[in-house]
């Protein structure tokens, strides 16, 4: 009797597919599909983005340093500027624009009821106000009125009033105080100072005290002339500041970088490295653009005094530790390039890191286009990364622009309502 044949071919395949899950399971297998398992696996996340410059002072262009010379309010602008100085310049301007629109009214509207009243007076009368009527002046209301009319008398620019011998007059309110540094006046519980402090001259201090007496007796002709003065410079004032707004805002927007803050994170158990460079995407409805990013390092502005010594100090501390950035690329970093400014990012197993990445470049033309997307339309963000082998890691795309940041603050409001 003859043995059945045995189907080799049936076996044969048998046979390989438990060799294939004896490998995968143990030995050679194992280890590959272990290490598969406990790769590197990194992530990008948008932390916080916005635009901000650089350190490094950049030249001005002519037309903003004149305009910035007819502006009484601030400092003539040097050739060159920082972008976190042009910037205080900027919000101080656009502050002093707004303190000017909200007194010019409310000056004009207080000469218009109280002119009356001097032309009404009898023949030889100078008509007063009542306390009440002192302390609802723009001159204890609203700090601008006080600093601009101190201003003109350091200046020389304000007449005398037309009443000069007050001793037919009483007070109305009480004069607290007179000393070398300022006469002090009250109504009620609030105290306005007169400041004579920095009045070098005789002349510059009797025009204080003219003033400081004029508002205390609440003699009206004195004050219808130092209102009026105001108002004819305020007027003035807020046409320069205008003036002077936009070419800070266009300057701004030219110098100005991309700045994203993002948060690397390493789920795996393995480290791995990002390259040095990253790109963000902005992109709008009819607007598309890939922007250059490095890392950067801020350092934080160590504590020191105002005098001369120590400015000294602080710069020759600045030479000696210069800031590693992606746009400080000096003609000898490309020769002998510095570890300094190579800046991988290692991120270890398990490791979550932040970074403050921005952009090589101002963002130049584009800038003033970006910013009116801002304010009209959603930009969308997106931040690509590059490991060290080439692949590409892409972060949250996260929209932003007026309308965007809207929509997520009725969103709150809405959630915390429910």
């Amino acid at each position: 009797m003859t043995e059945p044949e045995v189907p080799t071919a049936m076996l044969s395949r048998r046979d390989i597919a438990v060799a294939g899950v004896s490998f995968a399971i143990s030995g050679v297998g194992g280890a590959y599909l272990q290490r598969w398992l406990s790769r590197a696996k990194p992530s990008l996340n948008i932390v916080a983005f916005g635009f901000d410059g650089t350190p490094e002072p950049f030249k001005l262009s002519d037309d903003l340093r004149q305009k910035s010379d007819a502006d009484s309010w601030g400092k003539s602008l040097e050739k060159t500027s920082t972008f976190d100085a042009l910037r205080a310049r900027y919000r101080s301007t656009l502050g002093l624009i707004k303190d000017h629109e909200t007194a010019i009214p409310t000056v004009d509207k207080w000469l218009q009821q109280n002119r009356p009243r001097v032309a009404g007076a009898n023949a030889g009368l100078t008509p007063q106000l009542s306390a009440a009527e002192i302390d609802s002046h723009a001159y204890f209301q609203d700090a601008l009125f006080g600093s601009a009319l101190i201003g003109n008398i350091r200046r020389l620019q304000i007449p005398e009033p037309p009443v000069t011998d007050f001793s037919k007059w009483d007070y109305k309110i009480t004069v607290l105080d007179r000393s070398d540094k300022a006469i002090t006046v009250q109504i009620g519980r609030k105290v306005t100072r007169f400041p004579l402090t920095g009045m070098n001259s005789e002349q510059k201090r009797r025009l204080v005290t003219l003033m400081a007496e004029s508002f205390a007796r609440g003699i009206v002709p004195n004050i219808i002339h130092y209102s009026e003065f105001f108002l004819n410079g305020a007027r003035e004032d807020l046409l320069k500041l205008k003036s002077l707004e936009e070419p800070l805002r266009d300057t701004l927007t030219q110098e100005a970088r991309l700045t994203v803050n993002v948060a690397f994170r390493n789920a795996g158990d393995v480290a791995t490295v990002f390259r040095q460079y990253y790109a963000a995407a902005l992109r709008a409805k009819q607007f598309s653009q890939a922007i250059l990013l490095a890392p950067i390092e801020r350092r934080e502005k160590r504590p020191g005094g105002g005098d001369l010594l120590s400015r000294l100090s602080q710069e020759l501390s600045d030479d000696e530790e210069p800031s590693t950035s992606g746009s400080d690329l000096d003609e000898l970093s490309k020769i002998l390039p510095s570890a300094k400014s190579s800046q991988l990012q290692g991120i270890g197993p398990g490791e979550v890191k932040q970074t403050t990445l921005q952009s090589l470049k101002p963002l130049g033309d584009d800038g003033k286009k970006i910013v009116s997307l801002f304010q009209n339309d959603v930009i969308e963000c997106e931040v690509f990364g590059f490991l060290a082998d080439g692949t590409k890691i892409s972060s949250n795309p996260v929209p932003f622009g007026k309308s965007a940041v809207e929509r997520e603050q009725q969103d709150v409001v809405k959630q915390s309502s429910n």
